[in-house]
């Protein structure tokens, strides 16, 4: 494993070690919570302001990214009124569309974005791609994703269960140097734990799970 934090270490309230805001947000915008955890007692609350989000990135060599990288992440969304995003960015700093390369978005009650509820989807850069698949509420979920920067193409797991196979970029990049949990709308906080970072082939069942 090449970085892992499930915040249980550090105490609630306080800024999560490693973790960024984006700029026009202040770093209190997220922090350590023990409202509810995936592993006990703590998790990541990132605060309901649109455009709110909390990452994570390579420099200074806390990891790197490649086609053998598993990027793993345990979600909670308290309601469904809002819309998120789980993305990979070829930066350091501060989201850019033209640095996405993978954008996996979790729709709200209404499906404003995909016109199924709660429903799990990605962006190419063209267009939203409906998995299939929904998440539910109050309920914690487990997201993997690895990529191919070779052919631009991800694949994607929702609790061990593959829900994308060779989905395109939004940005066809070399690489990838972020990881951010993103609140694009919404008025409620939402909860990240056990992220995990970890090389493995492609094919290799439950790794990180």
């Amino acid at each position: 494993i090449l970085f892992e934090d499930d915040y249980d270490t550090e105490s609630a309230g306080m800024l999560p070690d490693n973790w960024s805001a984006d700029s026009g947000f202040l770093p209190s915008s997220f922090t350590v919570s023990n409202t509810t955890a995936k592993s006990a007692p703590n998790s990541m609350r990132i605060l309901s302001k649109p455009g709110n989000s909390a990452f994570v990135h390579t420099n200074p060599g806390l990891f790197t990214i490649n086609d053998d990288t598993a990027i793993y992440a345990s979600l909670y969304f308290p309601d469904a009124n809002g819309y998120y995003s789980l993305r990979t960015e070829s930066n350091e700093g501060n989201q850019l569309s033209s640095a996405v390369t993978v954008q996996i978005g979790f729709d709200d009650g209404l499906g404003t974005i995909s016109g199924v509820p709660r429903a799990i989807l990605y962006y190419n850069g063209g267009s939203y791609i409906n998995s299939g698949y929904t998440w539910s509420i109050g309920t914690w979920f487990d997201i993997k994703i690895v990529q191919d920067f070779t052919n631009h193409t991800f694949d994607a797991w929702k609790d061990g269960v593959q829900i994308f196979n060779d989905a395109n970029f939004w940005n066809n990049r070399a690489e990838v140097k972020s990881i951010h949990f993103y609140v694009v709308s919404g008025s409620n906080d939402i909860f990240i734990d056990d992220v995990r970072i970890g090389d493995a082939p492609l094919n290799t069942t439950g790794w990180l799970t």
